[in-house]
């Protein structure tokens, strides 16, 4: 008898039997689907088929889209300062010699014999960090960020590859192109590789974490997510959100995971760097808000309004989580649709957000680009906004200050476009998830 059947990372497909024989335009339109995404005329992608028709120009989007990547790695190799990744290693140095990471006189004591421009400011990463990290300050510093910018690009190119294998039968010429575009045009992740930040490792684990969700095995997927939250600390919040949407072997999995790595620096550390530690992560998420390169709706709404607004900002943030939660508990997406969901929230209800924490937000980008193709006109228009929006160059920085207070929301236009691929998220058609579902039982 006919049905369906599945393979892990693929889509359903009709099974031969007595019962599809007599369905040859129902076998012709999944063949067309299969092939040509959202009934565009792009072929399925195999890069053995680059000088075949309209392939030839989607490779040459490709080079031109990898070769600017390249170019601005060059650049940044030659001219940045790198002055996060600078500051990482401080710290590190400071953790591999047994110094205290919060005196002020060992760190004054250490940057003057580091003879390099560092970011300053306090340890705020989560402190096993320091300690897991601390090898790497053992390798010298004038190869350093060279060594730092290869790992980052690697870090990406195998989370971009992880989506590209799960979604392998959808993918076509043109939807492997628009990823290779978004992916090098990128500019959060150009604002992370000139500082030497550390989202790219996160985007990865992100990434690893949503296939595992895909194939049904979130117990495999709280190991990635732990270790986002342990990079990242904002990514947390994907730990209480398995919880309360009810997902008990995510959560238990990655809260046990996180656990495990924040207490991993206790006993190098001691409790007295924690206890300053907490102090500090809260005190500097409100503190850099006031500063201009932070994009978040809490820094905008200071700006724009002034004085301390930390509970309207909580009590907007818990509105909009609310309607969020509401919409999901209705929608009863799959674990996956969920966690690029909740991947989407976290620089958006973060009192502390600057374009590179938006990394991460690529996956669900890469997702979205998928689906879009079959929702209606204003979702497409939305996505086509959002995408303008977040991956886009431009700064509105010079407008802070002494101009008209409504150009400060300028700034947070990123965060609009975050907002905008939330929308999509919730409204893109889910059938081929549903179908997913089905084959995998």
């Amino acid at each position: 008898m006919g049905g369906y059947r599945g393979k892990p990372g693929g889509r359903a497909q009709p099974e031969a039997g007595p019962a599809n024989m007599n369905m040859p335009n129902e076998g012709a339109e999944m063949h067309s689907e299969r092939s040509a995404p959202g009934g565009g005329l792009s072929s399925p992608f195999d890069w053995r088929d680059w000088r075949k028709g309209e392939n030839l120009f989607f490779a040459a989007i490709i080079l031109l889209s990898l070769f600017r990547l390249l170019h601005q790695v060059l650049k940044f190799l030659k001219e940045s300062p790198f002055i996060d990744l600078a500051s990482y290693y401080l710290h590190w140095t400071m953790a591999r010699a047994g110094l205290d990471l919060f005196d002020p006189k060992a760190i004054e004591a250490a940057s003057a014999a580091f003879p390099h421009r560092a970011a300053g400011g306090p340890a705020v990463n989560v402190p096993s960090v320091y300690v897991l990290f601390q090898p790497l300050s053992l390798v010298p510093y004038s190869v350093f960020p060279a060594l730092w910018m290869v790992g980052s690009l690697g870090f990406m190119f195998l989370g971009t590859l992880i989506f590209l294998r799960e979604e392998r039968d959808r993918i076509s010429w043109a939807s492997f192109t628009f990823v290779v575009l978004i992916a090098a045009m990128y500019q959060p992740l150009y604002e992370d590789l000139v500082l030497g930040q550390m989202n790219t490792p996160v985007f990865f684990c992100g990434a690893w974490a949503w296939r595992e969700l895909r194939r049904g095995r979130p117990w495999m997927a709280g190991i990635p997510i732990a270790v986002m939250a342990m990079l990242k600390i904002p990514f947390v919040f994907l730990i209480g959100f398995a919880l309360l949407l009810g997902n008990f072997r995510w959560f238990a999995a990655s809260a046990g995971g996180f656990a495990v790595l924040f207490l991993a620096g206790l006993p190098q550390l001691g409790a007295a760097h924690y206890a300053n530690y907490f102090g500090g992560v809260f005190f500097q998420a409100f503190d850099y808000s006031l500063k201009s390169h932070d994009i978040s709706l809490y820094a905008q709404w200071r700006h724009f309004l002034g004085g301390d607004l930390s509970a309207v900002f909580h009590a907007l943030n818990l509105a909009l989580f609310g309607s969020v939660f509401w919409l999901l508990l209705r929608k009863k997406f799959p674990p996956r649709r969920q966690f690029l969901i909740g991947l989407a929230l976290v620089p958006v209800l973060s009192p502390h957000t600057t374009e590179h924490h938006l990394v991460p937000t690529l996956l669900p980008f890469f997702c979205a680009a998928l689906w879009v193709v079959r929702a209606g006109a204003a979702t497409k228009a939305m996505y086509l906004a959002s995408a303008v929006l977040v991956v886009s160059h431009y700064s509105w920085v010079r407008f802070l200050g002494p101009s008209p207070a409504i150009l400060d929301l300028l700034v947070s236009l990123k965060i609009l476009g975050v907002l905008l691929l939330l929308a999509v998220l919730f409204r893109a058609p889910a059938a081929e998830e549903e179908a997913e579902e089905i084959a995998a039982g």
